[in-house]
C-alpha cells in the first residue's frame, strides 16, 4: 500500500515537473519569437528621409456663405410687371436692365403732359411779347412825359397797364413751370418703371412674375455682389493674429479656393462674441459653387514654421504619440509631440533632420523588428 502511494506521488511529481518545462519553454519561444522571426525574416517597409521644411501656420475655421451680401431690387412705383429681363444665377453687370413695367398708361399720361407743356409755352411766349411791348410802350411814355408832350394821367394809365402785364407773365409762367415739372415727373415715372442694376453681380433667385401687379418696394430680383465673400467669426485671441491682407484657404465640399481678408469687424458679435471678418475670394467659384448660406472651411495663413514635417498618416499612438524609424535596419520607436497641423503635414518635436521615416509598413512591425527598405 505504502509502494503504490510512493509510485502515484512520483508520476505526480513528474506530471508536474513537465508541466513546468512545457510552460518554460513555451515562454522562452514566445517572447523570444520576434527576434528569432526578424532574424531570418526582415520585414519589408518604405521610408522617407526626413528634413526641415516651411509650412504655413493655419488659423482653421467654419465660414458661411452669408445672406448679408443680398440685395433686394424692387420698383420705386407700383405697377404690373411687363418684362423681366434676367434668370437665377446669370452676370449681371451694372446699369443692366433687370426687369420694366407696363407703361402704356404712362404714355398716354406723358403725351398729355407734353401737349399741356407746349400750350403753356405757347402763352407763355405771347405773355412774354406782350409784356415787352407794354414795356416799351411805358418808357416812350415816360420819356414824352419829360418832354411835357403826355399828361400824368397818360403816364399813369400806361404804367398801371405794365404793371398789369408783368403779373400775368407772372402768372403764366407760374403755369409753365407747372406743366413742365408735371411732364418731367412722369418722365421720371417711366424711368422709373424700368430697374437696372446698380453694380456687376449674380441673380441669387427670381422672385416676381411677369403679369403680376406689384406695390412699391416689393422684391422682384435678389442678387448678390460679383465679389465672392466669407464671412468667419474669430475669438478674440485669434483676431489679434490677422490683418488685411493675410490670405486664406476656402473649402467648398471637395472644391478648393483662395482668398484675402478684406474686412475685420472689431466689435464682437453680441450673441456670439466673435468678430466677423470677411475673406474675400481671389480665384472665384462658379454660383453653381457659391451657394448663399453654405458652410465652408477657411484656413488662414499667420505665419510660416520651419521644423521637421512629417505626414499624419506616419504618427501612431497608445497613449503617447510615436512615430517608427530605421537605425541599421531595425525598426526603432521614436515618441514625438504634435504641435502643428498643415493640411496631411504635422510639425513634431523628437525627430532629427535625416532620420529615415517608416511611410509604409509601420503597421507590420514593433520595436526591434529587422527591415528591409524598399523603394
Amino acid at each position: 500500500m505504502k509502494m503504490r502511494f510512493f509510485n502515484n506521488k512520483i508520476a505526480a511529481i513528474f506530471i508536474l515537473m513537465l508541466l513546468i518545462s512545457i510552460i518554460g519553454v513555451r515562454y522562452y519561444f514566445k517572447t523570444n519569437e520576434t527576434a528569432v522571426e526578424n532574424t531570418v525574416k526582415p520585414r519589408p517597409v518604405k521610408v522617407i528621409e526626413i528634413k526641415e521644411e516651411t509650412y504655413p501656420i493655419t488659423l482653421d475655421y467654419i465660414g458661411t456663405i452669408d445672406t448679408k451680401e443680398i440685395k433686394n431690387i424692387s420698383f420705386k412705383i407700383p405697377g404690373k410687371i411687363k418684362k423681366i429681363y434676367v434668370s437665377k444665377g446669370e452676370f449681371i453687370s451694372k446699369g443692366e436692365a433687370i426687369a420694366s413695367l407696363d407703361i402704356t398708361d404712362l404714355g398716354f399720361n406723358l403725351d398729355a403732359a407734353r401737349a399741356q407743356m407746349d400750350m403753356a409755352r405757347a402763352n407763355l411766349n405771347k405773355a412774354e411779347e406782350d409784356n415787352k411791348f407794354t414795356l416799351n410802350l411805358y418808357n416812350k411814355i415816360v420819356q414824352l412825359y419829360k418832354e411835357g408832350t403826355v399828361s400824368k394821367q397818360q403816364l399813369d394809365e400806361t404804367e398801371l397797364k405794365l404793371n398789369v402785364s408783368n403779373e400775368s407773365l407772372k402768372a403764366v409762367n407760374a403755369q409753365y413751370e407747372q406743366a413742365e415739372a408735371n411732364h418731367e415727373s412722369i418722365k421720371n415715372t417711366i424711368k422709373d418703371a424700368t430697374i437696372t442694376s446698380n453694380k456687376a453681380g449674380y441673380v441669387v433667385e427670381v422672385i416676381g412674375k411677369e403679369g403680376e401687379n406689384i406695390n412699391a418696394g416689393m422684391p422682384v430680383v435678389l442678387t448678390r455682389p460679383e465679389k465672392q465673400i466669407v464671412h468667419v467669426g474669430l475669438t478674440q485671441e485669434d483676431v489679434k493674429k490677422v490683418s488685411l491682407e493675410h490670405h486664406a484657404k476656402v473649402k467648398i465640399d471637395n472644391l478648393k479656393g483662395e482668398g484675402k481678408i478684406s474686412n475685420i469687424d472689431y466689435i464682437p458679435d453680441p450673441k456670439s462674441r466673435t468678430y466677423d471678418i470677411e475673406v474675400e475670394m481671389i480665384n472665384q467659384f462658379s454660383s453653381e459653387e457659391f451657394l448663399i448660406g453654405s458652410i465652408v472651411r477657411v484656413s488662414i495663413n499667420v505665419d510660416d514654421r520651419k521644423g521637421i514635417w512629417v505626414p499624419i498618416k506616419t504618427i501612431m499612438t497608445d497613449g503617447e504619440d510615436y512615430v517608427y524609424v530605421v537605425e541599421n535596419n531595425r525598426i526603432v520607436r521614436k515618441n514625438v509631440i504634435l504641435q502643428q497641423i498643415y493640411e496631411d503635414k504635422v510639425l513634431v518635436n523628437g525627430l532629427l533632420s535625416g532620420d529615415l521615416l517608416v511611410s509604409e509598413g509601420m503597421r507590420n512591425v514593433k520595436d526591434g523588428y529587422l527591415v528591409s527598405i524598399e523603394g
